[in-house]
């Protein structure tokens, strides 16, 4: 009797850490993802306004008029639209050579923030990539945004763009492949990286479920805009899948060593404060 009662406490201690990892790592998702999108939205606008453009700014699209090539250059089209994805995608190029040094040391919250800026910025800029073709083929609308804008610009023809958004989509396959290891440093116990259910598990709970929740998120913070832009970044995402479930299925395990994974859940302040974060976002976008 004595046993069986230690034996559901532990269940319910493990099933309410569980769900304060998937709620920690929804949360930073969430958090980072607004703040990625900040980031080039904000760096755009004020490269804009710097070189004298008509700028507005919302959560989806910054418009810097007038149109008329008269006004623009190859310098100007590359500094507004190529240097802000580029920066992206060096701060993430940062953070996961960062992880995988210190992935086997220690895993705490600044591996998770580090985690998901990584994610939602090749997200986001492979997201402009894919949808390259789709820009191109109906001018400026809601996806006419950065790289998008460049190919344009510079009069890629249709098919090399369509190339441009295959080899985008053949990378996040890749990608799959490469963020396996530090998907797997969610998992809370070394057994549960070794059991092929568990490693589902965490892949399920600490990757899919919050990148599947980004996308109402994307929706509330560019309403009344279509956020079309934000189905294309999940299935993008979605595109990891199968590269983290065959190394679930070929066995990979042993690569992800965990040593000391100190991921403690969020307290309900720092959840508050995220909250407390995404609304004021939204908020000065409906100002402005």
């Amino acid at each position: 009797m004595e046993k069986e009662i230690k034996l559901n406490k532990a269940s319910g201690t493990n099933a309410e850490r569980t769900s304060g990892k998937f709620i920690t790592s929804l949360s930073y998702a969430c958090f980072t993802f607004a703040l990625v999108v900040l980031f080039h939205q904000g760096l755009l606008a004020f490269l804009s306004i710097k070189l004298g453009y008509e700028t507005h700014i919302s959560f989806l699209r910054v418009t810097s008029k007038p149109f008329d090539n008269m006004y623009w250059s190859n310098n100007r089209v590359l500094l507004l639209y190529a240097f802000p994805p580029g920066l992206l995608i060096l701060s993430a190029g940062v953070f996961i050579s960062r992880m995988f040094l210190y992935s086997v040391k220690k895993i705490d919250k600044w591996f998770v923030l580090s985690f998901w800026w990584s994610v939602n910025c090749l997200l986001y800029v492979s997201t402009q990539m894919t949808i390259a073709l789709i820009a191109y083929s109906f001018g400026r609308d809601d996806l006419y945004q950065g790289i998008p804008v460049v190919i344009n610009w510079f009069d890629v023809s249709m098919g090399m763009t369509f190339l441009f958004s295959l080899f985008t989509v053949i990378g996040n396959l890749l990608l799959g492949f490469l963020f396996y290891q530090l998907v797997m440093q969610f998992s809370p116990t070394r057994a549960s990286v070794l059991s092929p259910t568990k490693q589902f598990a965490t892949i399920r709970s600490y990757f899919l479920y919050p990148l599947i929740l980004m996308v109402p998120l994307g929706a509330f913070l560019s309403f009344p805009n279509r956020p079309f832009f934000f189905l294309f970044f999940l299935v993008n995402g979605l595109l990891w899948l199968p590269g983290l479930f065959i190394k679930v299925r070929m066995g990979f395990g042993g690569e992800a060593r965990i040593e000391r994974n100190e991921i403690r859940n969020l307290k309900p302040a720092g959840i508050a404060a995220i909250i407390i974060f995404i609304i004021l976002v939204r908020i000065i976008f409906v100002v402005v």
